[in-house]
């Protein structure tokens, strides 16, 4: 499965990567990062572009805040978007079961 993930540099990412090491996974970043995986650089208001360009079956974002900023930021929302109609088609039977 093809996924994009937003926010892999961060704790969260960086533990959930490991869960996806079955799958091709590509980081959305906005520079590039010391790591082994693919990356996708573009800058926050071209993301919606970019992830377009490309076919991924699903998209996950675990964007939230530094940890030097959480005691005053929101806390993190994990997003995950099905965008192969496949897998959507796929996921609709199984949760009508």
């Amino acid at each position: 499965m093809r996924i994009i993930l937003a926010g892999g540099s961060g704790l969260v990412g960086q533990a959930l990567i490991p869960l996806l090491s079955a799958h091709e996974v590509t980081l959305l970043t906005r520079r590039p990062l010391p790591d082994d995986l693919q990356q996708l650089h573009a800058n926050v208001k071209d993301w919606g572009d970019a992830v377009a360009r490309y076919q991924y079956d699903v998209a996950i974002s675990t964007i939230g805040s530094t940890i030097k900023q959480a005691a005053r930021a929101k806390p993190l929302r994990l997003s995950i978007a099905i965008l192969s109609p496949t897998l959507r088609a796929a996921h609709v039977v199984l949760s009508s079961r």
